[in-house]
């Protein structure tokens, strides 16, 4: 549980780093290593950085 939520707070913290998904509201879960990303994006983007972001974040 503790992995969890370090590996979201992780992920939060990178998209709101990057330029492109900064301002996007997105909602990371993760449960047993796995994440799910939910939200909105306004374009393609937006969607494929918060993506590649999620997926280079350590344990992602």
């Amino acid at each position: 549980m503790l992995a969890n939520r370090t590996l979201e707070a992780g992920i939060r913290a990178a998209l709101k780093e990057h330029v492109v998904t900064q301002t996007t509201n997105i909602t990371i879960e993760s449960r047993r290593g796995k994440m799910t990303l939910r939200g909105n994006v306004l374009t393609a983007e937006e969607r494929t950085e918060a993506e590649k972001i999620a997926a280079d974040a350590p344990g992602g």
